[in-house]
């Protein structure tokens, strides 16, 4: 007879090898015990006996159960008793199974993200993170609206790491040795095409006053492609303004004045003005 853990409702119970379910809840999903040498249970009571002594608890059974497989010591692996023994190489090339006992020093720190920019079709970013243990660490990123879009990395460098409907991705650091991990929202993978918008009490700052700010190249790209200008009050011989800084070159000068937006401006899908509706005051 051995034992069993099922590790979908977590019942743990004694069957032969040939059993396949959890008599509780029929799960397949389960894993043999293998309880802890004699020799090494003996040694580690011995020694999580000496801060016991000195007014330190650790609870031994607690810290005893994690060992619920084959047991590491001094860069070997020993088998359990139930596994009958083995030869030394058997017993070297034996690999832990059990739940690992996750420390402080386990835990990855992300340290710094940097680096994120657009080039070459996609994003490019560089992660510094770093374990006590000294581990070897996987780095990971996930898109959090689709988790099918993941892109992992073995040393932090990202390439061509596509932008995401919010510009945002989950950046998880994981310890390979153990499964600790860290984890932290990474803004800033927008659409490239996509722009800071114009708001309308921006376009409405420039009409009262052209010379709020300077009207840069910058903004000017905030305008999409053939954008329109819908203005009402001018002459009924004065030509269409297919430009906005002309507009306020007009103002400026004082020809226009009291220029108002009439309705909100409309954008297109990169955040673009398409339309201006607008009213002027003709001086002359």
């Amino acid at each position: 007879m051995k034992t069993y853990k099922c590790i979908g409702c977590g019942n743990v119970f004694e069957a032969d090898d040939a059993v396949e379910i959890c008599p509780q809840c029929g799960s397949d999903n389960i894993t043999p015990i293998r309880k802890m040498p004699h020799f090494v249970k003996g040694l580690l009571v011995g020694l999580i006996g000496i801060p016991v002594g000195l007014g330190i608890g650790f609870g031994v059974d607690k810290i005893v159960e994690h060992f619920s497989n084959d047991v590491k010591m001094g860069g070997k692996t020993y088998p359990s008793e139930d596994q009958g023994g083995g030869t030394k190489s058997d017993w070297e090339h034996t690999e832990v199974s059990g739940e690992p006992i996750i420390l402080a020093d386990d835990i990855p720190v992300i340290e710094e993200t940097y680096d994120l920019k657009y080039e070459n079709g996609g994003y490019t970013l560089v992660v510094s993170a770093s374990v006590a243990s000294r581990d070897k660490l996987e780095y990971q990123l996930t898109n959090p609206a689709d988790a099918e879009k993941s892109y992992t990395s073995d040393d932090g460098k990202f390439e061509k790491i596509p932008y995401t409907e919010d510009g945002l991705y989950s950046l998880k650091v994981t310890n390979i040795k153990n499964g600790a991990y860290a984890e932290l929202q990474i803004p800033g993978f927008i659409n490239p095409d996509k722009v800071e918008p114009l708001t309308k009490e921006d376009i409405q700052s420039y009409l009262s006053n052209p010379d709020c700010r300077p009207f840069t190249n910058a903004e000017r790209k905030k305008f999409a492609w053939g954008y329109k200008l819908h203005i009402s009050g001018l002459a009924p011989d004065e030509p269409e303004f297919t430009r906005f800084s002309d507009l306020l070159d007009e103002i400026r000068s004082g020809r226009f004045s009291n220029a108002k937006l009439t309705k909100d401006p409309l954008y297109d899908d990169s955040c673009r003005i398409t339309h201006l509706y607008i009213k002027v005051q003709c001086n002359w």
